[in-house]
Order: C-alpha cells, then structure tokens, then sequence
C-alpha cells in the first residue's frame, strides 16, 4: 500500500531510537518459534485437555506478539495497542486455565429464576466445595464458549430475516443437536444458561476476572487495558493530530514514546505469558534459565 508521508524516514529512527527493544522483542519471539514446545508439552503432567489448551492460547499469543511487535517498527502504536490489549486477553485466559485452584459461584438470576448468573466469592460469599473449578472443567468452559457465541452470532444474524433464520434452524438442528448435547455433557446446565447469556468464558467481566485471578492483572486491567480500550472504541483521537501554534494537522505516525510505550508493555505480557507456560505446563529447568536472561534485559529496557 502506499506509504505515509515520511514514514520511511520514521521507521528508520524509530528503529534506530528503539534498537534495545526490537532487539529484544526478535530474541523472544525467535527463541519462543522454535522451542521444543511439543515435547515439553508432552511430558506435562496436566490432563492432556488442559494442555491442549495451553497450546492453542500459545498460538495466540506468538502471533499477537509478533502483530504488535510489525506495527510498532513501522510506528503504528494505536493500532499496536488495539492488539496487544488482545494479548492481555490472552493472558488473561491462559491465567483462568491453568492456576492450580480457582472458585467461581453460580447462582440463581434473581430476573430469572430459569436462568444462572456466575459471581466471584468474596469475604461475605465464601465458595463452597463445588464452587472449585478445576483446570480441566475450565478449559472446557474456555472451548464450549466458543460454540455458544457461534450460535448467537447467527441467530443474531438472521434476526428479521425469515429466510436466512430458517436456514440457521436447519444448521442448528443438522450439528447443533449433538454438539449441545456434548456441551450439555461437558459444563452442565447451569454453566450452558450462563455462557448463553454471558459474553465471558468465566461468566464474569474483564475487570471482576482479573480481580479474581491475581491483583497484577487487576492493575494492568485498571490501567493499561484502560487506556488501550478508548483505541478500540475509536474515543482516542488525540493521537491522530498535531496540534502546533493553533493549526491541526493530521498525524499519521506514532512519536518514539507512544511506540516505547506500547513495546515495553508487549514485552512484559508476552515473558509473562511464557512464564505462565513454564510455571503451570513444562517446568524446564533450561527454559527457565533462558527466560531469566530475558527478563534481566528487560528490566534494563527504560519504558519512558
């Protein structure tokens, strides 16, 4: 496509200015491609559902990694900040999965007493036993979801369209019948209610599971994720314009800060996520030596 004006320019300093933490940002990223995931993975002691899962959110997160890490050289930082708050959801769902223990309430909705709302304890509501999800009933959760947003999506699709919801009602019965009840199966009933109504794995928001799961995922939710989120919602304009001596101009590229920003921020959830990996799933002894020398030249990366 054609290129910005003096975008070129740009990428060359931003890439010169920056040098520290592409540099950085190229080590993780070839060393993680080419670790022997598979065969650590293998010798995980974890349910083989669970680790599964760890690789599929893996996935994930290398290539939201690398999308941030492409858009940042070119100084894109908004955009880079749309994905990488995607990265921290990615976090976020490795982080639901694999901590060893997890509770989260369901009850009643007192709107609706057919249906089931999910809730996080707290010092007036104390989990009881079956509150404790296990790691293998939460990666289910983590996939079944999948299938009940698929079904909303098209039934929303087809909302006011006689034609195309009958079509839906064919599809659904065809696949749908086996599916739900394998979902049915898998998470219960009051789980199905709960994701049917939800737009959360968890059932819970972003912030509520954040909170739940560990006070630094909490910050970066209150914070980071904050900020990362009025890019998504397109409310962040500020960072397309120049304004100089009253005259506003268009900005088409990020100042070395925005960028600095943004990878620093990449860099720390991306060891965070490989950590999380090493912790929970493959505890190898070598891996854990290479990820302390990453975090070594992270922490002298100066993030502003």
């Amino acid at each position: 496509m054609r290129q910005f004006f003096g975008e070129e320019v740009r990428r060359t300093e931003l890439q010169a200015n920056l040098a520290p933490f592409f540099d950085l940002a190229e080590r993780i990223h070839s060393f993680w491609l080419a670790a022997e995931k598979d065969l650590w993975r293998e010798q995980s002691t974890l349910p083989n559902y669970v680790r599964n899962c760890s690789g599929l959110i893996d996935i994930q997160a290398i290539r939201k990694f690398r999308s941030v890490v492409e858009e940042c050289r070119r100084g894109e930082a908004r955009n880079a900040a749309i994905i990488l708050r995607s990265l921290f959801e990615t976090l976020l769902v490795q982080t639901f999965i694999l901590t060893p223990r997890l509770a989260i309430m369901v009850a009643p909705d007192p709107k609706s007493p057919n249906k089931f709302r999910a809730c996080a304890p707290s010092a007036k509501h104390r989990p009881a036993k079956k509150d404790w999800l296990s790691r293998e009933f939460r990666a289910q959760l983590y996939v079944t979801f999948n299938v009940a947003q698929a079904n909303k999506g098209m039934r929303r699709l087809s909302a006011g369209r006689k034609r195309l919801s009958k079509e839906v009602d064919k599809l659904q019965q065809k696949a749908g019948t086996e599916v739900a009840a394998q979902t049915l199966k898998d998470i219960g009933p009051e789980w199905v209610s709960i994701h049917k109504e939800s737009d959360s794995y968890s059932g819970l928001r972003v912030g509520d599971l954040a909170r739940l799961l560990r006070k630094d995922l909490s910050a970066w939710q209150q914070s980071p994720y904050h900020f990362q989120s009025k890019d998504v919602h397109a409310v962040n304009y500020t960072p397309y314009l120049n304004l100089d001596g009253g005259a506003i101009t268009a900005r088409y590229i990020s100042t070395d800060r925005e960028v600095r920003v943004v990878m620093h921020e990449a860099l720390c959830i991306m060891l965070t996520i490989i950590f999380g990996q090493q912790r929970f799933v493959f505890r190898n002894r070598e891996l854990l030596q290479t990820l302390h020398s990453f975090r070594r030249s992270f922490k002298a990366l100066r993030p502003v």
